[in-house]
């Protein structure tokens, strides 16, 4: 098993979600906000960022009004 990339910067997380989006594959990525921080998951990598500085970047916001999982 070959391990993934670890996404360095808002831009990549969003590029790698858009990605996956076009392919269909929106169920094979989550968002999630929680404590001030958003962890991002897709079948091609990782990526933790602060809630600011995703805010910043125009990362997707919560379809929620908690913090938990979000389409994105």
């Amino acid at each position: 098993m070959s391990s993934k990339p670890i996404f360095a910067t808002v831009a990549e997380a969003k590029a790698a979600l858009s990605g996956a989006d076009s392919a269909g594959g929106r169920a094979m990525c989550s968002v999630w906000f929680s404590a001030g921080s958003v962890f991002v998951a897709t079948a091609t990598g990782t990526g933790k960022f602060t809630r600011e500085e995703w805010e910043k970047a125009g990362g997707p916001k919560p379809s929620v009004a908690h913090d938990g999982p979000v389409s994105a």
